[in-house]
C-alpha cells in the first residue's frame, strides 16, 4: 500500500547517499588539484603584460613562465599563474613586444673581432663615404688616430663603388700618392675581394707577371698588364687567410664587445661563416675559457675543413661551451654587387673590370670560382663527414651546380641533410620544386634589395633584380626559407633585415620588386623558427613553446603593428640568453619587479 511516509524516508536516504558522493568527488577532486599545484615547478621568471609573439601555435600568449633557463609554460595569466610564488620574480611588459631570442642564419662573427681596428669607409646610410676625396679623408684620420707609422698596414673595411660618385673603382693610381709609405688594403664591401696600393699588392707579390686566376679577377690599368689594385674573388682567397693573423691575445679581449655588439640587437645565437683553421682554435681557446656567453656556430672555409677535423678534437654538431662545428662553407661565385656573380644570362653593362686584359668579353656572365670537379669533391668530404654544407651560390648559374651535385651524390630530402644554398638571390622558378626534392634550404639576402637594388636594376635589368631573392614565391611553394645580413657585409639590424625583406625599398627609393614582398610574420619566422631548424635546433630554439630554451629578445614596439615603413625604427629593449638578461648588461630592468 502506498505510504506517503514511507517515500519520504527513501527520498531522504538517497538524498544522504548522494551528497556523501558528492562530498567525497569534491574532496577527491581538491586534492588532485592541490596534487596538482605541489607538482607544478616554481618559475624563476613570468611575463605579463605585453605583446608575446610565439612564432608558434597559437601566435600570441598572454604570458611566459621560465625556470632554470627554459620555458616551463606559456599562455593566458590565469594558467601561468600557477607557476608562481613568493620568490618569483614577474616582469610586467608594460605593453612591450616579447619574442624569441633572433638567430644568425649568416654571418662572420670572427670579423667583428678585427673590424674595430679597420677604418670604416661604408657608404650612407652606414657610414659617411660618398667619394674618393671622402674615402682618403677617412683613411688618413684612421692613420692618425692609430698612429700608424711607416710601414704598417691600413686596412678598411665597407668600400662600395656602387655608391661612390665616381662610380668605378679606386686604384693605385689614387692610393700611392696618398699612402707611399704603409701598404693599404681596403676590403670590398661584399668580402670577396679587395683594393691595394703597390705597397699591399708587392707584400702579396702580386704585379705585372701575375696571371689572373680561374675564378678571380686581378684589375689592370688599361692598356697595360700593370695590377690596378682590385683583387677579387679566387685571387683574393689567399690574401683573405691572412687576415686571421692578428695578435690572438687582441682578438681573444675583443670577444665580449664582439658578442655584446650582436646582443644588442637581439641576437642569442650567432655564425662564424668562412673559419679559418687559426680563427677555429681561437674560439676553442674561448670556449673553453668559458668566454662564450652566446651560442657560437662555427662553419669553416672548404680549404680548412680538412686541417680543422684532423687537428681539433671537436664532435660537429654539439655544442661545447657555447661552440659548435655546424657545417661547411663552400664558394661557388661571387656576388652580383662586384659583377662576380654566376649567371647563365649575360650582364646587361659588360666586365667586373673593362679594363682587365685577361678578361674583355663583353657578354660577362661571370665563372664559377673553381672547376666543378673540385667543387663536387669538397662538397661530397662535407657530406661523408655528416656535416651541412653552406654554398654561397648568387646567381642561377651557380644554383645550377649546387642542384647538380646533389643529385649526383644521390641527396634527397628524405634524408634529413639540410645543406643550405647561402645567398640563393636569383633562383629561376624551376628551382623551388628542386630545392624540395633535394631538402635544399636557401638562406636569403633581402638587405641586398636596400644596398643594391638600383644597381642591379643597370647591370642586370627589371626582371632578374625585381625577383631577386623570391621569399613570396617560396612559401608559395612552401620551402622554408632563411633570412641573413652576410655582416660585416650589411649591418647587423635584424629588424632592418625584417624591413627590406617587408618592403624590398632600394637606396635610391625604388621596390625591387612588389611580388616578392612578404609579411612581417613571415619574415620574423626567417630569423627565428626557420633559421633554428636550419641548423637542427629546432626542438630548442625559435619559438616560445614549454621545455625549450629561454632564449628571448624583448622590443620596443610590435613588428606585426607598426607601419611597415617603421619596422626598422625598433629598438631592442633586452636580449636574454638562457633566461639570463646579457644585454643590458644588467641582470634586472627597472620595471622588473617581485
Amino acid at each position: 500500500m502506498y505510504n506517503p511516509l514511507n517515500v519520504r524516508l527513501k527520498l531522504n536516504r538517497l538524498f544522504i547517499v548522494f551528497a556523501i558522493i558528492a562530498i567525497i568527488l569534491i574532496t577527491v577532486s581538491c586534492d588532485d588539484k592541490h596534487q596538482h599545484a605541489d607538482n607544478i615547478s616554481s618559475a624563476d621568471t613570468i611575463y605579463l603584460n605585453g605583446n608575446i609573439l610565439t612564432m608558434a601555435i597559437p601566435e600570441t600568449a598572454e604570458a611566459l613562465a621560465i625556470t632554470d633557463g627554459r620555458i616551463i609554460a606559456i599562455g593566458n595569466v590565469e594558467t601561468i599563474n600557477f607557476y608562481r610564488n613568493a620568490n618569483t620574480t614577474v616582469i610586467d611588459l608594460k605593453g612591450k613586444t616579447l619574442l624569441p631570442g633572433f638567430i644568425d642564419a649568416h654571418s662572420h662573427f670572427t670579423t667583428a673581432l678585427k673590424i674595430y681596428n679597420w677604418a670604416n669607409i661604408s657608404a650612407p646610410p652606414v657610414g659617411i663615404i660618398e667619394n674618393f676625396i671622402d674615402l682618403l679623408a677617412a683613411l688618413l684620420k684612421h692613420k692618425e688616430q692609430h698612429a700608424i707609422k711607416k710601414g704598417e698596414w691600413i686596412i678598411a673595411y665597407g668600400y662600395d663603388p656602387t655608391a661612390l660618385e665616381e662610380l668605378y673603382d679606386i686604384t693605385i693610381n689614387e692610393l700611392d700618392p696618398v699612402f707611399p709609405d704603409n701598404p693599404v688594403m681596403i676590403m670590398h664591401v661584399s668580402n670577396h675581394g679587395a683594393v691595394l696600393n703597390s705597397l699591399a699588392l708587392e707584400a702579396f707579390n702580386i704585379n705585372e707577371q701575375t696571371p689572373t686566376p680561374y675564378g678571380g679577377i686581378i684589375s689592370r690599368i688599361k692598356g697595360t698588364n700593370e695590377p690596378a689594385g682590385l683583387v677579387m674573388e679566387a685571387a683574393f682567397l689567399p690574401i683573405y687567410r691572412t687576415l686571421s693573423k692578428p695578435d690572438e691575445q687582441a682578438l681573444l679581449g675583443s670577444l665580449f664587445r664582439a658578442q655584446m655588439e650582436y646582443a644588442k640587437y637581439g641576437y642569442t645565437t650567432i655564425v662564424d661563416s668562412s673559419t679559418l683553421q687559426k680563427e677555429f682554435e681561437l674560439l676553442q681557446q674561448a670556449a673553453v675559457n668559458k668566454q662564450l656567453f652566446l651560442d657560437v656556430i662555427s662553419l669553416p672555409l672548404f680549404t680548412d675543413i680538412k686541417s680543422i677535423l684532423d687537428k681539433n678534437s671537436v664532435e660537429p654538431a654539439q655544442y661545447s661551451d657555447h661552440l659548435k662545428l655546424g657545417g661547411m662553407k663552400l664558394i661557388m661565385d661571387g656576388s652580383p654587387q662586384s659583377k662576380g656573380a654566376w649567371f647563365t644570362q649575360p650582364y646587361l653593362t659588360g666586365n667586373a673590370d673593362p679594363d682587365n686584359l685577361d678578361n674583355t668579353n663583353s657578354a660577362w656572365r661571370s665563372e664559377p670560382i673553381m672547376p666543378y670537379s673540385k667543387f663536387k669533391q669538397y662538397y661530397q668530404y662535407s657530406v661523408e663527414q655528416g656535416l651541412p654544407v653552406y654554398t654561397s651560390a648568387n646567381g642561377d648559374a651557380a644554383i645550377d651546380t649546387v642542384i647538380q651535385v646533389n643529385y649526383e651524390l644521390k641527396i634527397n630530402h628524405e634524408q634529413n641533410q639540410r645543406h643550405v644554398v647561402v645567398n640563393s638571390q636569383f633562383m629561376r622558378p624551376s628551382h623551388f620544386n628542386q630545392f624540395k626534392k633535394l631538402g635544399l634550404i636557401p638562406s636569403f639576402f633581402s638587405n641586398n634589395a636596400f644596398f643594391w637594388g638600383d644597381a642591379q636594376v643597370n647591370s642586370l635589368g627589371k626582371e632578374r633584380a625585381f625577383t631577386s631573392n623570391p621569399m613570396q614565391s617560396a612559401l608559395k611553394q612552401e620551402l622554408r626559407f632563411t633570412n641573413h645580413t652576410d655582416f660585416s657585409v650589411t649591418p647587423l639590424n635584424p629588424l632592418f633585415m625584417v624591413w627590406t625583406a617587408v618592403n624590398r625599398l632600394s637606396r635610391g627609393g625604388t621596390i625591387i620588386g612588389t611580388d616578392e614582398r612578404i609579411s612581417p610574420v613571415q619574415a620574423l619566422k626567417a630569423i627565428t623558427i626557420n633559421a633554428a631548424y636550419q641548423f637542427f635546433e629546432e626542438s630548442e630554439k625559435g619559438s616560445l613553446e614549454a621545455g625549450k630554451v629561454a632564449d628571448l629578445v624583448i622590443l620596443d614596439k610590435n613588428p606585426l603593428t607598426v607601419a611597415a615603413g617603421e619596422i626598422d625604427t625598433i629598438q631592442v629593449i633586452e636580449t636574454i640568453k638562457a633566461g639570463k638578461t646579457i644585454y643590458p648588461q644588467a641582470q634586472l630592468l627597472p620595471e622588473q619587479s617581485k
